[in-house]
């Protein structure tokens, strides 16, 4: 697939915000590229403008986070056409989506063209504003780029006045919604028009909230903190998730040492702070639209080092106390915990949908179900009371009540399928 982007008639404004501002550590022409490429496939992005010094600008500007997408310069849509007859061709106009856009644009089934489009209201007329994307399968542009004048080319506003009284297959955004398996919830395709660098600042807003995926108390109470470092974070294109989930690691193995030297307070205090850093690298690479399948092998080195964080916990108990059922207790958390991971996953490979959220009860469970970030209350509580015994017992009994419901409403849900 190509991609195509048009210039000529931008305005300065637009062209500064879209090609040339940082906006999450690239730009948001970077990032529609990065979703291009990783979605659709697209292995050369075009900028059809007459003229050169502005694309050669954002070219310039943008070569070094697109090295293995090529970009180039056409000045007549005559080039496009050639090229449409192997290749689908994507117009892009100035506007930042998501996978969910991409995956929905190529799933329309058209004779024609299928378009995924957002009005815009117009402040010069009474009219409106045509914005998002619009795509084309190899050989359907190549009537419409012969038979119409260069000038319908030059906006994505007129390209679309100029096809939308042909058979047009047309998606508006607003009315269509998806279930995100990765997010938990139901969420309509993302397309957010630039028009100024104050709309770059409001998309990051509105991707930020977007990219939420806990719905744990727990979660909500980290997310203002994960939200504010991610805002911040991610325009310094040298902190990357991957650096971030390391850094995560380590600071949770410093967490294990720091139990089994019985300074039980400070491993408490970097625990929470680990459970802020590990919302940061899935954050990050949703506004930068890296997300990956690799990204979703974190989720194992992430139980790895929880495990590890019980059975260290346990032990350094054990050794202050010399009562052995603590022992007992740590090894009940960490059977009882690997289940419950090991529950989630055989659920969501058999329907699709995470248990946490498949019914309305498992949706209000999951608000306070047994997890990571509980348990660390736990151990704080423990830790004020100097009752560190207290903290293993609550934590059994809530990773033993979260096994027994979990267990019992998948064994429910799975014999109604």
């Amino acid at each position: 697939m190509i991609a195509v982007f048009l210039v000529d008639e931008i305005s300065e404004d637009i062209f500064e915000s879209f090609f040339l501002t940082r906006f999450c550590g690239i730009t948001a022409f970077v990032r529609d590229c990065y979703i291009l490429k990783k979605e659709a496939n697209v292995k050369e992005v075009i900028l059809l403008a007459k003229d050169r010094k502005k694309a050669e600008k954002a070219i310039a500007f943008s070569s070094n986070y697109l090295r293995k997408i090529s970009i180039r310069i056409v000045s007549s849509v005559k080039e496009i056409v050639k090229a449409s007859r192997k290749e689908a061709i994507l117009f892009c106009d100035t506007v930042i989506f998501d996978e969910s856009t991409i995956d929905l644009l190529l799933g329309v089934k058209s004779p024609v063209v299928a378009c995924l489009t957002s009005f815009i209201p117009s402040t010069n007329s009474n009219s409106n504003l045509y914005s998002g994307l619009l795509f084309f399968a190899p050989n359907q542009f190549e009537s419409i780029g012969n038979s119409s004048d260069e000038e319908y080319f030059t906006s994505f506003n007129k390209l679309f006045t100029t096809i939308k009284e042909r058979e047009v297959n047309f998606v508006d955004v607003s009315s269509n919604s998806f279930y995100s398996v990765n997010l938990k919830r139901v969420l309509s395709p993302f397309v957010f028009k630039i028009s100024n660098k104050d709309d770059l600042k409001n998309c990051k807003k509105a991707l930020l909230e977007r990219g939420q995926k806990g719905i744990h108390f727990t979660s909500q109470v980290n997310k203002r903190i994960e939200d504010f470092l991610s805002f911040y974070l991610v325009e310094f294109s040298y902190i990357t998730p991957n650096t971030i989930t390391l850094i995560t690691n380590l600071l949770a193995y410093i967490v294990a040492t720091l139990f089994l030297l019985n300074n039980f307070l400070l491993g408490i205090l970097l625990a929470f702070l680990v459970s802020i850093t590990d919302g940061l690298d899935g954050k990050i690479a949703r506004l930068r639209g890296t997300t990956s399948k690799v990204g979703e092998l974190e989720h194992s080195f992430d139980t790895l080092y929880e495990e590890v964080w019980y059975a260290s916990f346990s032990l350094a108990v054990f050794s202050v106390t010399g009562n052995f059922s603590n022992i007992i207790l740590g090894l009940l958390i960490i059977i009882l915990n690997s289940f419950i991971k090991h529950l989630y996953m055989q659920f969501k490979a058999s329907t699709g949908i995470p248990l946490t959220t498949y019914s309305k009860v498992d949706r209000i469970f999951a608000i306070v179900d047994g997890r990571r970030n509980v348990y660390l209350l736990y151990f704080l509580l423990g830790f004020v009371l100097k009752n560190m015994p207290l903290s293993l017992l609550l934590s059994f009994v809530h990773s033993a009540i979260t096994a027994l419901f979990y267990s019992l409403s998948a064994i429910y849900h799975l014999r109604k399928l």
